[in-house]
């Protein structure tokens, strides 16, 4: 009898190791599959003003008369086009954009 529960013993651990595995590999094959996204992953905004020019926004823009602005009171931010080269766009990426049209939202990678 005593040879038996040892048999028992044995195969309970052998089975406990071996389930241990295939779960340490499941949780590897559901962690490897996950997209993870850049953590510096900023949201921009380009928007072209009534005087045919480019500004690029954090936040979204609103639209008064012949301008987008930035909504001062969320801390959003406007960038002249004429540093679009600093943050890696091309104002001719933006030359269908028209003053009538919503701001187009950019994701950009800022490194550190």
């Amino acid at each position: 009898m005593e040879i038996l529960n040892n048999f028992s013993s044995i195969y309970c651990f052998i089975t406990f190791i071996i389930g241990a595995v295939f779960m340490l590999i499941a949780v590897c094959i559901v962690a490897m599959g996950k997209v993870k996204e850049p953590k510096n992953k900023v949201r921009f905004y380009v928007a072209r003003n009534k005087n045919d020019r480019l500004w690029l926004y954090m936040g979204k823009p609103r639209r008064y008369d012949d301008e987008f602005r930035a909504y001062l009171d969320k801390g959003s931010k406007y960038i002249s086009g004429y540093d679009f080269d600093a943050f890696g766009l091309n104002e001719k990426d933006y030359d269908n954009l028209k003053w009538e049209d919503e701001p187009v939202e950019v994701f950009l990678n800022m490194e550190d």
